[in-house]
């Protein structure tokens, strides 16, 4: 039975199965921030997710979109659910092998189960044929060498358990990434009508640049929420992945179409505003001014003369408020802190 299939941020997927053979989580994400998706599958006791262990790892061909690696994920998890009724997680995983790389959609597929099996059943087979009990010397020796060492399995594990946490880390860094997107499209959204620009170029490019400025204001307080409950060295990190993370998707929204090199440099230069800006809101010392919040100094007062500005707006309170009140909105529904707090946990 397959018990859950969940979505994650970055063409991120796990599916848990318990059948009557064996219980298994598939996880599909990415191997780093800007490498390709790969699945791994781990065994699990029956009705739990802990303790796991990682039994298999599928690496698909370079040729595979994103959407096409997500799809084998289904494929992958809906065989290991079938073949649960009948046959060993090893067995099950060999047949999933056979599959995918017959195909030609993986380029290799690591099975752990499966290469223990195959020495254990090896070993018997050369007894039967021999009519002996017992093995030789060299075929002790031959046995021993196809076993890891206690060592080696440790080392193995903790790889293993090193690939998994950087996975976390990669969806819970990429969920900090989705709430400051999802809430500056919500605010940008709110403000389509009101772009004051008669000229249809002109306002599509006003759409975009307020995003932006969406982006900037979220980021600022993003990083405001890291330095209230991170150590240094989180923060740090933080930015290390957030800054890529987001300049990409910002300009994944409007221009993922254009050649590679010119988006890395649209990148670059996203990055160099968004440093601009994240010096202007340092400035700020307040959320709201509460005596003059058109014109005083707080991160909302200037957001919204910042994107009034740019909306063609620039000496219009009631857009001035509208900007206010979509950022207030997005802000108390974005949970900031706790998900700058998830990812801290993962970050040390």
């Amino acid at each position: 039975m397959i018990a859950s299939r969940r979505n994650y941020p970055f063409n991120s997927r796990v599916t848990t199965i318990h059948t009557t053979m064996y219980s298994c989580m598939v996880s599909t994400s990415k191997e780093g921030l800007f490498k390709k998706q790969s699945t791994m599958v781990f065994e699990t006791p029956a009705g739990q997710l802990r303790p796991r262990r990682a039994v298999a790892k599928i690496i698909y061909a370079d040729s595979l979109r994103p959407g096409d690696r997500l799809q084998m994920h289904d494929i992958v998890a809906k065989l290991l659910n079938e073949a649960g009724e009948s046959v060993s997680l090893g067995n099950a995983l060999e047949r999933c092998s056979k599959s995918l790389k017959g195909s030609g959609v993986a380029s290799e597929v690591i099975n752990l189960l499966w290469e223990d099996k195959a020495t254990v059943t090896e070993s018997i087979d050369r007894s039967e044929d021999s009519g002996i009990t017992e093995m030789s010397t060299d075929e002790e020796e031959s046995e021993a060498e196809s076993h890891e060492t206690p060592e080696q399995q440790l080392a193995q594990l903790e790889a293993e358990n090193a690939k998994l946490r950087e996975q976390l880390l990669i969806q819970k860094v990429g969920l900090v990434g989705l709430a400051i997107v999802k809430a500056s499209q919500a605010c940008s959204e709110m403000l389509k009508p009101m772009l004051n620009f008669a000229d249809e170029k002109e306002k599509q490019q006003a759409e975009i640049y307020v995003f932006y400025e969406f982006i900037y204001f979220f980021m600022h307080l993003t990083m405001r929420s890291a330095f209230s409950q991170l150590t240094e060295q989180q923060i740090a990190r933080l930015q290390d992945f957030l800054g890529p993370l987001v300049s990409s998707t910002a300009i994944d929204s409007f221009f993922a179409h254009w050649p590679e090199d010119r988006k890395d440099k649209m990148r670059s230069e996203f990055l160099t505003k968004l440093n601009a800006a994240e010096l202007e809101y340092s400035t700020c010392k307040e959320l709201f001014s509460k005596g003059s919040p058109l014109t005083g100094n707080s991160l909302f007062s200037r957001l919204a003369r910042n994107v009034a500005e740019l909306s063609g707006n620039s000496t219009n309170p009631p857009v001035l408020v509208l900007i206010i009140d979509a950022a207030a909105e997005a802000l108390e529904t974005m949970s900031l802190d706790s998900v700058v707090r998830d990812a801290g946990n993962f970050l040390s």
